[in-house]
């Protein structure tokens, strides 16, 4: 176990090719670092599905930064892992795994095409998502996801 979290640390301590992949680590860090890989592949597949959809800006970090979709994005704290935490530097080496590998093209199949997610014991804002446009939620560890047959506010 010490030696995949020193090659997780090491992996974390890299540079990043370009912003998408920063943004997506991010992402995933911040939303489903509790969750591993499953939970990980889970909301990268719904960010790229997002970027994918023309009802959504066309690269990882403006989905990122669109409104209070990503409460990481705008809540006043660090984006970034505590360094000198090794079990969030693994995490966040496990993120940064996960990013490179869904804008590499990995697709986590069970959710393929969905665009919304949401904790499970807190539904999608009211104001931003209209139930009766979702379809029913399909969960996976702490999030609850749906596909959408229409975003409110867009035709």
């Amino acid at each position: 176990m010490k030696a995949l979290t020193a090659i997780l640390l090491l992996i974390s301590l890299q540079g990043y090719a370009d912003e998408s992949e920063l943004c997506l680590t991010q992402a995933l860090y911040f939303e489903a670092r509790n969750q591993g890989v499953q939970g990980m592949a889970a909301v990268a597949e719904v960010v790229m599905s997002r970027v994918e959809s023309v009802k959504y800006p066309s690269t990882v970090c403006q989905v990122m930064r669109q409104g209070v979709q990503y409460s990481f994005y705008s809540d006043g704290k660090s984006d970034y892992p505590d360094r000198n935490n090794p079990v969030e530097m693994a995490a966040w080496g496990v993120a940064k795994s996960m990013a490179l590998a869904f804008l590499g093209g990995a697709v986590y199949e069970p959710l393929e095409g969905y665009t919304v997610y949401a904790r499970c014991d807190v539904p999608p804002t009211v104001t931003l998502w209209d139930y009766s446009v979702l379809s029913p939620r399909k969960p996976i560890l702490e999030h609850c996801f749906y596909l959408e047959y229409r975003v409110v506010g867009y035709p």
